[in-house]
């Protein structure tokens, strides 16, 4: 059925195909360039022994998961998953991601994208986000090897914000928001704003600010600017004033009726920049919307937030 040498996977039989579990042999080091270009089945097993996986290794494979189980893979080359939507969970021990070379493999659970903690190197586009807001990647990865804005790839049409949660072993040391909207200037669509990964120290909030100056939703500027208040690293005086008063000024204009808008507060933070008497203007909006979760998860935030001041609220 495969076709192998030297511990390298070249190709295929089609003719020998299974709609069922397939497992490579093991002692495949290697997944060769086109190798499984085309294959398909339900469920693909990989061998233990498999390291790289080359370029275009699995483009257009029709497989619904492919399992990685024990192996300690390290390389997978550019283009690899291009056109293949199997369900995984790419392995910890991997080392490198090529350009364009997730393609539509589903990675991602609860809309989190969490990638392998020995990631030192993610390609241009090697990541297409769909719709996840939340990315996790270990410290490490954040030096100027890797620009996340040029590694995410987004299919859709719509702004979006992305908070990258940033790992030191298994403690979240800091998180900040991408967003991806329109350059005002040059009317692009579909590009990320914000570029703050400077060098192994961290964080450029120059990019920040300036994304936070074009982006034209309400929505987004509100939580760009709480996200730059709640983490303020590098933070000057003057900026904390501007994002300040911009979400205390603008938090209003989020009360129109869409329940998306409630929702960013509890994607985003329990901002201390939110008032007793906007958060209860909220509480009523869950209620008429008869949104029973939000209504729970506003009610009690309020009350820890104001104690007996938010009592005579009830469900």
């Amino acid at each position: 059925m495969f076709i192998i040498k030297n511990g390298v996977l070249l190709r295929f039989e089609k003719s020998g195909v299974s709609p069922g579990i397939v497992a490579l042999p093991e002692g495949i080091e290697i997944i060769g360039k086109w190798a499984l270009s085309g294959f398909s089945c339900g469920i693909l097993c990989m061998p233990s022994t498999l390291k790289h996986i080359d370029k275009s290794a699995f483009s257009g494979a029709n497989v619904k998961e492919i399992r990685f189980g024990s192996c300690k893979l390290e390389t997978i080359e550019r283009m690899a998953f291009t056109g293949c939507g199997a369900r995984t969970v790419i392995p910890d021990t991997v080392r490198k991601i090529g350009a364009f070379s997730l393609g539509n493999l589903e990675i991602g659970s609860n809309k989190t994208i969490r990638l392998p903690s020995a990631l030192r190197f993610l390609g241009y586009s090697a990541l297409n986000i769909g719709a996840i807001d939340h990315l996790v990647v270990d410290e490490r990865l954040v030096t100027d090897e890797t620009n996340l804005e040029i590694s995410i790839l987004s299919s859709l049409q719509n702004d979006q914000l992305i908070m990258i949660h940033v790992f030191r072993g298994e403690e979240e040391i800091y998180s900040f928001i991408m967003c991806r909207g329109r350059d005002i200037d040059k009317n692009r669509e579909r590009r990320f704003w914000a570029r703050p990964i400077i060098g192994s120290h961290g964080l450029d909030f120059w990019e920040y600010d300036y994304s936070f100056d074009k982006l034209e939703s309400i929505m987004f500027k509100v939580v760009m600017a709480a996200n730059r208040v709640v983490w303020p690293i590098e933070l000057r005086d003057s900026d904390k004033e501007r994002y300040t008063s911009y979400a205390k000024d603008h938090y209003q204009e989020l009360m129109g009726g869409k329940e998306e808008n409630i929702e960013a507060i509890r994607a985003y933070g329990e901002l201390d920049l939110i008032s007793l008497y906007h958060l209860k203007a909220l509480f009523r909006l869950a209620q008429e919307k008869k949104n029973v979760e939000l209504t729970a998860y506003l009610l009690d935030l309020i009350n820890r937030k104001f104690g007996s001041k938010g009592k005579s609220l009830k469900l």
